[in-house]
């Protein structure tokens, strides 16, 4: 947890199973938002291996915090290089920035929990599975109750078994879920509807594995926004008002309304209500804008509150290259502490 002078907030808004996009938290910045709805977290059993970072509730959030930041960068460097390669510092900083923010918004930076002792935490109608019987989706073989069962049920040893074979006075390891019961994980992946390159490969009970599978989907809105935008035409709201040069703070914002969130993206001009958006879309767009707010105004957020040493200097790196691409001598924004970091 973090250093005590810290409260560790107890709110959560997670979720396990839906549509294509991941839902959010969104609006924490106190600390790693914990575990006060036991209701929100799964219970692995005991055999059930895992890759960590695991968040040990006994232990200091900030060492936990430089570890997942590391992951972040090393994983969206690795997907959006790309940009730095042919030039484009600003897309490029701004990938980055959108792969901080992601995880941030949707599952605070937490995936795995460890407790020691897990007391009475396991929640029954989550690891039984019940929490999803009633659910139902369209257009995917397996509804949400089906995938639970053939993926944590029906496996030999079983990833959930019933709250009754834990022993309270032991440690466990719980995974994160959701309140819509649609969810699950650090980046919220939609679990049913990621079968066969996610779940089947077990990469939802690995810390970098599943970054990585959820920067590979925002990338993938992402760039197909920046390489087809077109003023006036297609995307048009990630332009700066009157002129041919992206808006770069709305892209990150559009791929996350777009693609990630809505599972298209046709809706990522949502965020101009084109097309017309929900009141819940326009709840989350705006939910999401204040998280990622928190690192290009107020700059007070987790990762500024923990990281140390190369790790913050890395972070700033990418805030500022961000916000300022060119340096004011016309030489591009410096990626000296990205470079050392990936080379850690």
């Amino acid at each position: 947890m973090q250093t005590s002078s810290k409260m560790i907030t107890a709110l959560l808004f997670i979720i396990f199973f839906s549509t294509a996009a991941p839902a959010m938290v969104g609006g924490l910045d106190t600390g790693i938002a914990y575990f006060g709805n036991q209701s929100a977290f799964f219970t692995l059993g005991n055999e059930i291996k895992t890759q960590g970072p695991v968040y040990d509730t006994a232990d200091s959030e900030t060492a936990y915090i430089n570890k997942v930041f590391r992951i972040i960068v090393q994983k969206g460097d690795k997907i959006g290089r790309d940009y730095r390669d042919e030039g484009n510092l600003h897309a490029y900083f701004a990938f980055l920035l959108g792969s901080l923010v992601v995880p941030y918004h949707e599952g605070h930076l937490i995936h795995l929990v460890q407790h020691d002792p897990i007391k009475d935490l396991c929640h029954t109608n989550l690891n039984n599975g019940e929490f999803i019987r009633n659910k139902r989706t369209k257009d995917k073989p397996l509804n949400p109750y089906q995938a639970f069962t053939k993926y944590f049920k029906d496996v030999t040893p079983r990833v959930t078994p019933n709250c009754n074979q834990f022993d309270p006075t032991q440690p466990a390891v719980q995974y994160l879920a959701s309140l819509d019961r649609l969810s699950a994980g650090m980046m919220q992946i939609v679990l049913h509807w990621h079968i066969e390159d996610y779940v089947s490969l077990n990469k939802h009970l690995s810390v970098a594995d599943t970054i990585e599978y959820g920067l590979n989907y925002y990338y993938s809105g992402f760039n197909k926004v920046l390489r087809n935008a077109v003023p006036g035409r297609k995307y048009s709201c990630v332009f700066l008002k009157g002129t041919n040069n992206i808006d770069y703070f709305d892209l990150v914002r559009g791929s996350w309304a777009g693609k990630y969130n809505n599972g298209n993206e046709y809706y990522t001009c949502r965020l101009y209500n084109n097309p017309p958006a929900s009141k819940e879309a326009k709840k989350r767009d705006k939910a999401f804008k204040e998280d990622l707010e928190r690192f290009t105004k107020t700059k007070e957020n987790m990762f500024t509150q923990n990281l140390q040493d190369l790790e913050r200097r890395a972070y700033d790196e990418i805030i500022d290259g961000f916000l300022n691409p060119t340096a004011p001598d016309g030489s591009p924004a410096s990626t000296k502490n990205i470079d050392l970091l990936l080379a850690k």
